[in-house]
């Protein structure tokens, strides 16, 4: 099977050696990497636009002290925030090429990022 990209590259994916018996992902079937994390699938700029919108709102209401407007606003976030969290799908990712891998069964022995693996993987600049 194969996949191309937004830049008309074809890529093979090898998916005899990515998964395992139980057919969850053992491995990436793009670059053949071992080593992969898990993460919520959250699109991240929609996450920072509101903790953005929230900081402004509460510095506002804080330096009106309007404490109550500052609680509120904060509790809110929370309440925005929990629903999100609990609803949001995991997603594997591959250390080494950074592919992403979504509505794939997740193997339990997957854990979420490590930061001494990544940096094995870190692109250092030129």
């Amino acid at each position: 099977e194969s996949v191309v990209k937004p830049d008309n590259q074809t890529l093979l994916l090898n998916w005899a050696k990515a998964l395992d018996t139980h057919g969850q992902l053992k491995g990436c079937p793009i670059c053949q990497g071992r080593e992969l994390f898990k993460r919520k699938d959250f699109p991240q700029r929609f996450g920072i636009t509101l903790v953005i919108i929230a900081g402004i709102l509460s510095t506002v209401f804080f330096a009106m002290d309007m404490l109550l407007y500052v609680y509120g606003t904060l509790g809110l976030m929370v309440l925005i925030d929990l629903p999100i969290y609990l609803m949001t799908k995991q997603c594997i990712v591959c250390y080494k090429c950074r592919s992403e891998f979504r509505d794939t069964p997740i193997n339990p022995e997957i854990e979420g990022w490590d930061l001494a693996i990544g940096e094995k993987y870190r692109i250092l600049p030129s």
